[in-house]
């Protein structure tokens, strides 16, 4: 049975985190009538912490944060509670998507669309950028 240590270094080289986490939690020994049983240790599961706490993220990077309005979703708050039929003659200087319930949708981001939430009565319920 390889140390918890070393299951963790194969476990990165193989698949990163995940993989050394499964790797020391799987440990598995043959146990009484062929059972597996678990193996892990104190050092493996600290160590488990360790990597996890410091993988996440690189001491001294900047973190980026996206606009809150760049797609003018806060100048439109207005429209909250209109009829989605306005919609249809007003005119943006950005890419619209209307979204009606049960509507499927992309799952594409794009910060610079302006999404109106309709809800079943037919009222924007809700105006985001994506």
């Amino acid at each position: 049975m390889q140390s918890p240590k070393r299951l963790i270094l194969a476990g990165l080289r193989q698949g990163g985190l995940s993989a050394a986490i499964g790797r020391v939690r799987l440990g598995v020994e043959r146990g009484e009538g062929g059972r597996a049983m678990l193996r892990t240790s104190a050092a493996g599961v600290a160590m488990m912490v360790v990597l996890g706490v410091s993988g996440c993220v690189p001491a001294g990077a900047d973190v980026a944060v996206e606009p809150v309005n760049q797609c003018g979703a806060l100048d439109v708050q207005d429209l909250v509670g209109t009829p989605a039929r306005e919609l249809n003659t007003a005119q943006f200087n950005k890419p619209v998507r209307v979204i009606y319930p049960d509507m499927a949708v992309t799952m594409d981001y794009n910060p610079e669309r302006l999404n109106f939430d309709v809800d079943r009565a037919g009222l924007i319920a809700r105006v985001t950028c994506g």
